[in-house]
């Protein structure tokens, strides 16, 4: 493997200087500062993470860098920069560690590979301060109907609470709160502050917005908002949802209410213990 020598004003400064900060990330490997092209190709796969190997190519070729396809491919396998989650982590990193200012592309990139990166705004110092709320589409059942997922996400530890129901009324959303949430976080020693409620979610009101809110405060001590953002974490959850095989009855006759909440509250269960440890490195 060479790399052809090149000047330091064939690639843009704002790169160049991205690249220093980069270097930081692979303390373990066996990239050294004198051998040119892996180091510029470990640079580019992160500032320009929509970018494929073609793409780069064309571009080191542009800048007499003699390289192949295949070896791009064994750098970026060596480096981990083969899946775009692990991309995200790094550039998280880089902010993290190196106190970068992402570009936009980067921003573009992540916020689509892990949503909840679009909720960074939205960090909670303790849990239990911000919960995040929606109702999310139901799925059908023969014999059952249609069945609705009611879903919290803790702002704060990533954990979700959850509940399956045939209605999509927002009194099971209080229920779920008032019986199952708060009781939890004061045995803990911490309250519930405020609950964001997603306007577009799937509910159905059986009480006015501005009721519901009331008594939420009068009957539980929480302030419950709504809100036309929707929620990064709670896309994930859904995503997670989908691909999970806990729905996998919808054409059997014998699958009952009791089956779906056995299945679900395991799949809950084994989501929060498999839940991204840096929730909040991920939303920083």
């Amino acid at each position: 493997m060479l790399a052809m020598a090149h000047t330091a004003t064939s690639f843009p400064n704002a790169f160049l200087e991205f690249e220093q900060h980069v270097m930081g990330l692979f303390k373990n490997k066996s990239l050294e500062y004198n051998f040119t092209l892996p180091q510029k190709f470990v640079a580019i796969c992160l500032y320009n993470p929509y970018w494929n190997d073609f793409r780069i190519l064309n571009y080191f070729q542009k800048r007499h860098m003699a390289t192949t396809l295949s070896e791009l491919q064994y750098f970026r396998q060596l480096y981990g920069l083969d899946d775009p989650e692990a991309i995200c982590k790094k550039l998280i990193r880089l902010v993290l560690d190196q106190k970068i200012v992402l570009n936009n592309h980067q921003i573009s990139f992540i916020e689509k590979i892990i949503p909840e990166f679009r909720d960074r705004d939205m960090q909670a110092a303790q849990p239990g301060k911000l919960l995040v709320y929606e109702c999310l589409l139901g799925r059908g059942f023969k014999g059952i109907g249609r069945v609705y997922t009611h879903i919290f996400v803790d702002m704060c530890t990533g954990e979700i609470f959850g509940k399956l129901s045939r209605t999509r009324s927002s009194d099971i959303s209080f229920a779920v709160l008032k019986s199952l949430i708060i009781p939890r976080y004061q045995s803990s020693g911490y309250s519930v502050g405020v609950v964001l409620h997603a306007r577009h979610a799937v509910c159905e009101m059986q009480t006015s917005l501005n009721e519901l809110i009331s008594r939420a405060d009068a009957e539980l001590n929480v302030r419950w908002k709504s809100t036309s953002r929707s929620f990064g974490v709670i896309e994930r959850v859904q995503k997670q949802i989908l691909t999970s095989s806990f729905f996998n009855y919808s054409g059997e006759s014998d699958v009952t209410v009791e089956i779906l909440e056995n299945k679900f509250n395991h799949w809950l269960s084994r989501y929060n213990k498999n839940r991204l440890s840096c929730h909040r490195t991920v939303l920083f």
